[in-house]
């Protein structure tokens, strides 16, 4: 800083709104979906949250080669 050079002061925040819903994911014979591939997600319909949409995936051999476990 220069000289007579005054600090200035800030201040930053976050707020978050809390948002609640349900949406059911039902994979009837989970166990056949298992060998469909690393990567190879299945996929639930899009539903609305807190004016978001979302969908879930579900990955039944991992997302990578590094990762072969069940991952959402």
């Amino acid at each position: 800083m220069g000289t007579g050079s005054k600090k200035k002061k800030t201040v930053s925040w976050c707020t978050t709104e809390v948002s609640e819903g349900a949406h059911a994911l039902k994979i009837v014979d989970y166990s056949l979906n298992k060998g469909i591939g690393v990567g190879t997600f299945i996929r639930s319909g899009t539903f609305a949250v807190g004016g978001y949409d979302w969908a879930i995936r579900l990955y039944p051999d991992g997302v990578t080669e590094d990762s072969k476990a069940m991952a959402l």
